[in-house]
Protein backbone atom coordinates (compact mmCIF):
# COMPACT_ATOMS: atom_id res chain seq x y z
CA UNK A 1 0.00 0.00 0.00
CA UNK A 2 3.06 2.26 0.40
CA UNK A 3 2.94 5.17 -2.33
CA UNK A 4 -1.36 4.40 -2.53
CA UNK A 5 -2.92 7.67 -2.85
CA UNK A 6 -5.27 8.97 -0.18
CA UNK A 7 -8.29 8.24 -1.87
CA UNK A 8 -8.05 5.21 -3.26
CA UNK A 9 -6.73 3.55 0.63
CA UNK A 10 -9.76 5.41 2.07
CA UNK A 11 -12.19 3.42 -0.61
CA UNK A 12 -10.39 0.13 0.07
CA UNK A 13 -10.84 0.72 4.07
CA UNK A 14 -14.99 1.44 3.33
CA UNK A 15 -15.19 -1.91 2.05
CA UNK A 16 -13.14 -3.79 4.80
CA UNK A 17 -15.16 -6.11 7.16
CA UNK A 18 -15.75 -5.62 10.53
CA UNK A 19 -13.90 -8.91 11.89
CA UNK A 20 -10.64 -7.32 9.72
CA UNK A 21 -10.58 -4.42 12.20
CA UNK A 22 -9.27 -6.41 15.76
CA UNK A 23 -5.84 -6.69 15.90
CA UNK A 24 -4.31 -8.31 19.59
CA UNK A 25 -7.53 -8.19 21.27
CA UNK A 26 -8.05 -4.44 20.10
CA UNK A 27 -11.23 -3.49 18.70
CA UNK A 28 -10.60 -0.69 16.15
CA UNK A 29 -13.29 1.67 14.34
CA UNK A 30 -14.27 -0.54 11.63
CA UNK A 31 -14.40 0.23 8.57
CA UNK A 32 -11.73 2.43 9.10
CA UNK A 33 -12.18 5.38 6.21
CA UNK A 34 -10.04 8.17 6.72
CA UNK A 35 -6.16 8.80 5.70
CA UNK A 36 -5.46 11.78 7.92
CA UNK A 37 -2.85 13.12 5.97
CA UNK A 38 -2.60 13.19 2.09
CA UNK A 39 -0.58 10.64 -0.08
CA UNK A 40 0.94 8.40 3.24
CA UNK A 41 -0.16 5.91 5.47
CA UNK A 42 1.49 6.82 8.69
CA UNK A 43 -1.32 8.28 10.71
CA UNK A 44 -4.63 6.13 10.56
CA UNK A 45 -7.63 7.98 12.88
CA UNK A 46 -4.78 8.57 15.51
CA UNK A 47 -3.67 4.92 15.86
CA UNK A 48 0.23 3.46 16.11
CA UNK A 49 1.39 3.29 12.46
CA UNK A 50 3.00 -0.24 13.25
CA UNK A 51 -0.81 -1.81 13.24
CA UNK A 52 -1.09 -0.19 9.80
CA UNK A 53 0.66 -3.45 8.34
CA UNK A 54 -1.09 -6.06 9.89
CA UNK A 55 -4.50 -4.35 9.81
CA UNK A 56 -3.64 -4.21 5.96
CA UNK A 57 -2.69 -8.05 5.82
CA UNK A 58 -5.66 -9.21 7.85
CA UNK A 59 -7.83 -7.18 5.66
CA UNK A 60 -7.04 -8.66 2.76
CA UNK A 61 -7.00 -12.31 3.75
CA UNK A 62 -10.62 -12.21 5.32
CA UNK A 63 -11.72 -10.01 1.68
CA UNK A 64 -9.43 -11.55 -0.97
CA UNK A 65 -12.19 -10.92 -3.68
CA UNK A 66 -12.08 -6.70 -2.69
CA UNK A 67 -11.26 -4.99 -5.74
CA UNK A 68 -9.61 -1.24 -5.28
CA UNK A 69 -11.88 1.19 -6.80
CA UNK A 70 -9.35 3.77 -8.49
CA UNK A 71 -11.90 5.78 -10.59
CA UNK A 72 -14.91 7.68 -10.44
CA UNK A 73 -17.71 5.85 -11.22
CA UNK A 74 -19.14 7.01 -14.79
CA UNK A 75 -21.49 9.74 -15.08
CA UNK A 76 -25.19 8.27 -15.55
CA UNK A 77 -25.94 11.32 -17.53
CA UNK A 78 -24.79 14.67 -17.90
CA UNK A 79 -24.50 16.99 -15.18
CA UNK A 80 -21.96 20.15 -15.13
CA UNK A 81 -21.26 24.09 -16.41
CA UNK A 82 -22.85 24.15 -19.26
CA UNK A 83 -22.25 27.80 -20.01
CA UNK A 84 -18.68 27.76 -18.85
CA UNK A 85 -18.11 24.49 -20.68
CA UNK A 86 -19.62 26.40 -24.22
CA UNK A 87 -17.65 29.39 -23.36
CA UNK A 88 -14.43 27.85 -23.26
CA UNK A 89 -14.69 25.53 -26.26
CA UNK A 90 -12.77 26.60 -29.65
CA UNK A 91 -13.51 22.97 -31.66
CA UNK A 92 -16.04 23.30 -34.09
CA UNK A 93 -18.26 20.06 -32.85
CA UNK A 94 -17.58 18.50 -29.34
CA UNK A 95 -20.02 15.98 -28.22
CA UNK A 96 -20.15 16.15 -24.51
CA UNK A 97 -22.74 13.49 -23.43
CA UNK A 98 -25.30 10.91 -25.39
CA UNK A 99 -28.10 9.00 -24.61
CA UNK A 100 -30.13 6.76 -25.82
CA UNK A 101 -32.70 9.68 -27.15
CA UNK A 102 -30.91 12.93 -26.55
CA UNK A 103 -27.01 14.42 -27.82
CA UNK A 104 -25.49 17.13 -26.21
CA UNK A 105 -22.98 19.19 -28.18
CA UNK A 106 -20.82 22.32 -27.74
CA UNK A 107 -20.25 24.00 -31.28
CA UNK A 108 -17.90 27.13 -31.93
CA UNK A 109 -17.92 29.22 -35.22
CA UNK A 110 -15.07 31.46 -36.35
CA UNK A 111 -16.04 35.12 -37.69
CA UNK A 112 -18.27 34.99 -41.09
CA UNK A 113 -18.28 30.96 -40.49
CA UNK A 114 -21.52 28.98 -40.99
CA UNK A 115 -22.70 25.04 -40.65
CA UNK A 116 -23.83 24.86 -43.62
CA UNK A 117 -27.56 24.20 -44.91
CA UNK A 118 -28.55 20.79 -44.08
CA UNK A 119 -31.60 19.06 -42.73
CA UNK A 120 -32.32 16.39 -40.37
CA UNK A 121 -35.29 14.06 -41.39
CA UNK A 122 -35.96 12.71 -38.11
CA UNK A 123 -33.76 14.86 -35.73
CA UNK A 124 -35.17 17.98 -33.84
CA UNK A 125 -32.43 20.42 -32.83
CA UNK A 126 -32.01 22.62 -29.31
CA UNK A 127 -29.50 25.49 -30.21
CA UNK A 128 -28.67 28.06 -27.13
CA UNK A 129 -25.85 30.58 -28.19
CA UNK A 130 -23.68 31.39 -25.27
CA UNK A 131 -21.21 34.00 -27.22
CA UNK A 132 -21.84 36.12 -30.67
CA UNK A 133 -24.89 36.74 -32.74
CA UNK A 134 -26.44 34.40 -34.78
CA UNK A 135 -28.28 34.15 -38.72
CA UNK A 136 -30.69 31.13 -38.38
CA UNK A 137 -31.96 30.37 -41.88
CA UNK A 138 -35.10 27.88 -42.10
CA UNK A 139 -35.80 26.41 -45.72
CA UNK A 140 -33.65 29.53 -47.68
CA UNK A 141 -35.99 31.86 -46.58
CA UNK A 142 -37.15 32.48 -42.89
CA UNK A 143 -34.35 34.61 -41.23
CA UNK A 144 -33.91 35.25 -37.31
CA UNK A 145 -30.98 36.80 -35.39
CA UNK A 146 -30.18 34.85 -32.55
CA UNK A 147 -28.02 36.94 -29.67
CA UNK A 148 -26.60 35.39 -26.43
CA UNK A 149 -28.85 33.47 -23.89
CA UNK A 150 -31.32 33.02 -26.37
CA UNK A 151 -33.08 29.94 -27.96
CA UNK A 152 -33.95 28.07 -31.12
CA UNK A 153 -35.71 24.88 -32.37
CA UNK A 154 -35.47 23.19 -35.54
CA UNK A 155 -38.08 20.67 -35.99
CA UNK A 156 -37.22 17.60 -38.19
CA UNK A 157 -37.47 17.86 -41.39
CA UNK A 158 -36.57 21.70 -41.66
CA UNK A 159 -33.67 22.66 -43.85
CA UNK A 160 -31.16 25.28 -42.08
CA UNK A 161 -28.27 27.11 -41.65
CA UNK A 162 -26.84 28.74 -39.03
CA UNK A 163 -23.85 31.49 -39.98
CA UNK A 164 -22.17 33.73 -37.59
CA UNK A 165 -22.50 37.30 -38.66
CA UNK A 166 -19.65 38.62 -36.66
CA UNK A 167 -16.22 39.21 -38.53
CA UNK A 168 -14.27 39.38 -35.39
CA UNK A 169 -15.85 37.36 -32.40
CA UNK A 170 -16.45 33.67 -32.50
CA UNK A 171 -19.89 32.13 -31.76
CA UNK A 172 -20.42 29.91 -29.42
CA UNK A 173 -23.51 27.53 -28.29
CA UNK A 174 -24.22 24.38 -27.80
CA UNK A 175 -26.92 22.10 -29.16
CA UNK A 176 -29.31 19.66 -28.09
CA UNK A 177 -30.18 16.39 -30.85
CA UNK A 178 -33.14 14.16 -30.46
CA UNK A 179 -32.45 11.25 -31.31
CA UNK A 180 -28.06 11.54 -31.52
CA UNK A 181 -26.90 12.41 -34.72
CA UNK A 182 -23.43 11.91 -34.77
CA UNK A 183 -20.84 8.80 -32.97
CA UNK A 184 -20.43 9.52 -28.82
CA UNK A 185 -16.94 11.14 -28.41
CA UNK A 186 -16.99 13.58 -31.83
CA UNK A 187 -14.75 16.01 -31.89
CA UNK A 188 -14.36 18.11 -34.89
CA UNK A 189 -11.35 20.67 -34.36
CA UNK A 190 -12.45 22.91 -37.41
CA UNK A 191 -14.87 22.81 -40.05
CA UNK A 192 -12.74 21.28 -42.50
CA UNK A 193 -12.33 18.48 -40.62
CA UNK A 194 -15.95 17.88 -40.00
CA UNK A 195 -16.77 18.32 -44.01
CA UNK A 196 -13.93 15.85 -44.43
CA UNK A 197 -15.71 12.88 -41.52
CA UNK A 198 -18.65 13.91 -42.74
CA UNK A 199 -17.41 12.65 -46.56
CA UNK A 200 -15.94 9.85 -45.37
CA UNK A 201 -19.25 8.52 -43.46
CA UNK A 202 -21.15 8.61 -46.79
CA UNK A 203 -18.72 6.65 -48.93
Amino acid sequence: MKGTSAPIIAQFWKNVPVRACQISGQLFPSPIRYIMNTGSTSIIRGKVPHFFEKLRIQAQSAAPQLKVQTQEASMTGYVGPIEEQTLENNYFRKVLFTGQHTQLVLMCLQPGEEIGSEVHENVDQFFRVEQGTAQFIFNSKEEHKVHANEAVVVPAGTQHNVINVSKTTQLKLYTLYSPPNHPDGTIHKDKAEAEAAEAAAHH
